[in-house]
């Protein structure tokens, strides 16, 4: 854990945060140095005040030492005051710049590491895990550190009164900590088992909120209630036993800070000298504020394994090597990109899976070019869009950009030049120009609505009551099929990419929507705005593409223009010909239905 804490740390993207932490950090420690030892030292003029009390010193005396009690205190309170600022700020910097982190490199890692892992668990990567490490940085900034300051302070002013307190702190501290110790053997296992039911919980219910729809549909309620209730019963039943072994180990330690007051009460009735009430009473104070302090060691114990377990999750997280990374040299192309494509010998297969999903796929598409890839479901048509996109890198073989290996190229900027628009259309609950400022913040307002008129969103965005400010709704819920896409193309087109891949773009919509998308698409293949990529399943769709592309099991079985597989009478001419027979079909019985009549 501390070898990825090291490796973290010096991440060049944390360099300003560090060292603004570094700083505050160094001033925290110092101003919580001389806050605990000016703590210790504030009941110190109560001595003096009884011993003048006892040996009836002066009344100019004795009100002077009522003043430096007052002083002394107002003194402690504004050195506080000091030590909490940069306390404060340390803490919510090292929280907002750990949960920051976090997010960044998870959205780092691989598709594959994204597609193993639910949204729940990913969320409880970042949010539930950082929590549980921040709430054990404050316990340890606000409670730990000052406190064990406070002991070790404590003691040393004790062991300076008299060897027998000093012995008494001494030995209670020791049996305590041997106490704290042994209940954290027992306890951590029984944590551990804690810890799994949660996540089975966390789990069971990320996937109740998500699925609500489909639950609702199937008319399974009352079923998901049983199955979540027998569940959470489960874990109360293995709490109980639980919670009385803690109690037990809890009631342990109170018995040793109970027996070692008792201990300190009798030694000093059968060592002090009566007539020194002063060091009596500060003596007293002394070892009731180690006894205190001790109790709030419970919390710690608590927050320490909890904040173990969450400080390993995350570090195993930030731990891995994501499947496409950036090269340690990268290359661009000297005049700029301008999209010419070119796959040699692809292979691909996913991780973990022994059958290949693409086999020896050799192309080249030149800039501004249009190509569609058509096939049977599983063919190896998304996979391609994956590679072209860098979502994963080939099994075998290369993808050229403008001549260099995808793999040499400059990732971060590439993935700049590139825009996809899939099937399934992710939308932020926002407006409309912030949804198409996504894919490039800086955008200008001219920016936003060319691209919208690019996309032919225009029109229905001038329709809306506030434009480009109206509000879509959670995934774009106030818009409809074809709106969504259309504005998912506009957020493609305002970067203005070089390469546009457009992933089985209209399969989803009804035949209404789908052709307001299609003249969409239509109009970008004829002004050649970039190098254009399309996984196509209804082939009414790529008329007009430079090169179409069939793959028949993960191979390149034809390709040509849409008149020259038609021609040939292969295998694209037989889904042609199928998805004529389907339409045919489904025209037919929608007139068959227009035609009976109405009740």
């Amino acid at each position: 854990m501390f070898r990825v804490l090291k490796k973290t740390i010096r991440d060049p993207v944390l360099e300003s945060k560090i060292s603004e932490l570094k700083t505050l950090g160094k001033k925290f420690v110092l101003w919580t140095l001389v806050a605990e030892l000016v703590m210790v030292l504030e009941p110190y003029p109560v001595k003096w005040f009884f011993d003048g009390f006892n040996q009836k010193w002066p009344i100019t005396t004795m009100a002077s030492i009522c003043i430096l009690i007052f002083v002394v205190y107002l003194f402690g309170t504004r050195i506080h005051y000091k030590m909490d600022k940069p306390r404060n700020h340390f803490f919510w910097l090292t929280w907002a710049t750990l949960w920051n982190y976090c997010q960044y490199r998870q959205q780092k890692l691989g598709t594959d590491w994204h597609i193993q892992h639910s949204t729940g668990e990913k969320e409880s990567i970042v949010a539930k895990n950082v929590t549980k490490v921040e709430n054990l940085a404050d316990e340890f900034l606000f409670n730990t550190a000052p406190i064990t300051l406070r002991i070790i302070f404590t003691a040393m002013g004790i062991w300076w009164l008299g060897l027998h307190f000093g012995a008494i702190a001494l030995v209670t501290i020791a049996a305590f900590t041997i106490s704290l110790i042994k209940t954290e053997k027992i306890m951590e296992p029984l944590r551990k088992q804690f810890r799994e039911q949660m996540k089975k919980i966390e789990r069971h219910g990320a996937e109740l909120v998500k699925n609500w729809r489909i639950l609702k549909q199937l008319g399974i309620e009352e079923e998901s209630y049983r199955e979540n209730d027998k569940l959470l019963m489960d874990f109360c039943e293995k709490e109980r036993p639980r919670f009385e072994i803690f109690r037990k180990n809890y009631n342990r330690k109170e018995d040793i800070i109970s027996l070692f007051r008792a201990i300190m009460y009798g030694a000093i009735f059968k060592f002090s000298d009566p007539a020194q009430w002063g060091s009596i009473i500060l003596a007293t104070a002394w070892m009731e504020r180690i006894f205190s302090n001790l109790y709030r060691f419970y919390n710690l114990e608590r927050h320490l394994n909890e904040g173990k377990e969450a400080g390993r999750e995350i570090c195993a997280m930030l731990d891995i090597i994501p499947s496409v990374i950036q090269p340690k040299e990268p290359k661009w192309p000297e005049s700029g990109m301008r999209g010419k494509v070119e796959l040699r010998n692809v292979n691909m297969k996913y991780p973990g899976v022994e059958t290949p999903i693409l086999k020896k796929i050799n192309c080249s598409v030149r800039p501004f070019h249009c190509v569609a890839f058509v096939g049977r479901t599983g063919s190896g048509k998304t996979t391609l869009a994956s590679l072209l996109i860098r979502e994963y890198d080939p099994t075998e073989g290369k993808i050229l950009i403008d001549g260099i290996d995808l793999k040499e190229l400059d990732y971060n900027r590439y993935r700049k030049e590139i825009a996809i628009v899939s099937q399934k259309i992710d939308l932020f609950d926002g407006t409309i120009a912030e949804n198409v400022r996504k894919a490039k913040p800086s955008a200008t307002t001219d920016e936003v609505v060319d691209a919208l008129k690019k996309a032919d969103a225009w029109e229905f965005v001038e329709k809306t009551t506030k434009g480009l400010e109206t509000l879509i709704g959670e995934d774009g819920v106030q818009l409809s099929g074809g709106q969504r896409q259309r504005l998912a193309i506009a957020r493609a087109l305002v970067r203005n990419p070089k390469i546009l891949i457009l992933d089985e773009a209209t399969s989803s919509l009804d035949a209404e929507s789908q052709a307001e998308v299609q003249k969409t698409i239509d109009n970008l293949m004829q002004k050649r705005l970039a190098t254009i990529f399309i996984i196509a399943h209804r082939l009414s769709t790529i008329r007009q593409a430079d090169q179409i592309i069939v793959l028949d099991n993960g191979k390149i079985v034809e390709s040509g223009s849409h008149q020259e597989l038609v021609q040939s009478n292969g295998l694209f001419n037989q889904f042609l010909k199928t998805e004529t027979e389907y339409l045919s079909e489904i025209k037919k019985l929608k007139e068959e239905a227009s035609d009976e009549p109405s009740y």
